[in-house]
């Protein structure tokens, strides 16, 4: 698969060491470093998971993964088939200077000129380095490796694409910043994933402050078969940049509809609308706007007339009274909350929520800001009975003030709380260990599914005559 104009692409420098996200279209460019920039557009025709080295004159040259600079295994130059023998021969470090700037031959301008030599490759840099270099050749195999992957990672940029799916998204987010995915790992999102039971044809009702990730691998993961109805907190839809790099199709995207918290109990209260009606709903949406943007243009000409503005705001509440459907013979209008410095969302996404949520939803998903308390007492009416709760936080106190809530109200079973870990290894020959530096907490997630608290009697067994 191809890299595409218009499209989202993710690059992974130096082995996954920072990831990128940028868009493929013409004037974006990508900021590998501070001081070096890729444009976007040589990514056109690029397959995904394909490799590449960054050059200093802005191009891409082919690079094949594993490739080193100077072949310095032991386990491969030795045809000893004893490890331990091999460990015998290889000697220690117990001689070598780590940290004597007289180890190295060039100084530090000789260094930043060969950088700023654009005939000079970074292989040449590296090697020029590791010449110079009095302490190199005493060093182990396994020292003289990692001197070199770390002289590589500063000299050299290596860039791989990676095609944005859920995994990908997730795990580039919480690189950039733990905080804005709610320090949410990827292996805590997909947990999340499977005790909600998201699969296709659900509806799936959602509010998070993850930057979108959340709603963006939950429509996903539905595939355009299902409804998303992603609840917001703000006065507007908030920007979710994560949501836009996973290149839905409109049909797919289609199924993430935004509502704001608070008008989750006005959108059950509306009417079940025809496909004229909603055209008609949508018409007079059209023109109230209208007309409020005409309103706010006389009414900052007039500023400084005091009867005017009387006359302007009378002329507004008259208008608001027949918009709210209080004249005879008018069509059917809706009349909304008081919303003053809050943008009201499209008609259609409150209409697609409104059918979504007549039955009830059958996940409900919450990793916000807020207290999850008070988040969960007003979406959790809004879940079937029978569907799934899961809840996560990065601390446990908040979870624990839910799980309190739910077993009073007896209307949950199957609750559970736990905490996700998982560890990285580094796999290597004769030095495979935990990685020695990854992020440690994974936060806790609450799950529970939705039970009746008063079921409907029903006889199993009929009594016999």
């Amino acid at each position: 698969m191809a890299v595409e104009l218009g499209s989202w692409v993710l690059l992974s420098l130096n082995e996954g060491e920072k990831i990128v996200v940028v868009e493929v279209k013409e004037g974006s460019k990508a900021r590998l470093t501070k001081s070096r920039q890729l444009d976007s557009l040589i990514l056109v025709g690029l397959e995904y998971g394909s490799s590449f080295e960054a050059t200093k004159d802005g191009k891409l040259r082919p690079w094949v993964p594993g490739t080193k600079i100077l072949d310095c295994s032991i386990m491969e130059r030795s045809n000893e088939p004893d490890v331990e023998q091999v460990l015998a021969n290889m000697g220690d470090n117990r001689d070598v200077e780590q940290d004597n700037a007289a180890t190295q031959g060039l100084s530090v301008k000789q260094i930043e000129e060969m950088q700023a030599d654009a005939d000079v490759s970074s292989r040449e840099i590296i090697e020029r380095i590791v010449e110079s270099s009095a302490s190199f050749k005493n060093k182990t195999a396994f020292a003289k490796e990692k001197y070199l992957n770390r002289k590589q990672k500063k000299h050299m940029m290596i860039v791989r694409l990676i095609r944005p799916t859920a995994a990908s998204i997730a795990e580039a987010y919480f690189a950039k910043g733990p905080p804005r995915v709610m320090y949410m790992r990827p292996d805590s999102l997909a947990q999340m994933l499977s005790m909600a039971n998201v699969t296709a044809g659900h509806t799936v009702l959602v509010q998070e402050n993850c930057c979108g990730v959340l709603a963006g691998v939950l429509t996903e993961r539905l595939g355009g078969h299902g409804t998303v109805v992603n609840a917001y907190t703000e006065q507007q839809p908030p920007a979710n940049p994560a949501l836009r790099c996973f290149n839905f199709t409109p049909e797919v995207a289609a199924a993430n509809v935004m509502v704001p918290l608070y008008l989750l109990p006005t959108v059950m209260d509306l009417p079940l609308l025809s496909e004229e009606e909603g055209k008609e709903q949508q018409r007079l949406q059209r023109e109230s706007a209208e007309k409020e943007k005409e309103e706010k243009k006389a009414v900052g000409k007039d500023a400084m007339d005091v009867d005017g503005r009387e006359e302007t705001e009378e002329k507004k509440e008259k208008e608001n009274a027949e918009e709210a459907g209080e004249g005879e013979g008018e069509p059917l209008r809706i009349k909304w909350p008081h919303t003053i410095g809050k943008r009201m969302p499209p008609l259609r996404m409150l209409s697609t929520a409104r059918v979504a949520l007549d039955d009830g939803a059958d996940s409900l998903l919450i990793a916000t800001k807020h207290c999850p308390e008070d988040v969960l007492r007003l979406c959790f009416p809004y879940l079937a009975v029978g569907g799934q709760l899961v809840i996560f936080h990065a601390q446990l106190q908040p979870l624990v003030d839910c799980y309190e809530v739910l077993n009073k109200s007896e209307q949950v079973v199957a609750m559970t709380m736990q905490e996700t870990w998982t560890r990285k290894y580094q796999v290597l020959p004769m030095r495979t260990h935990p990685a020695m530096r990854m992020h440690g907490a994974s936060g806790f997630v609450l799950c529970a599914t939705k039970a009746d608290p008063n079921p409907t009697p029903v006889d199993l067994l009929p009594a016999q005559a």
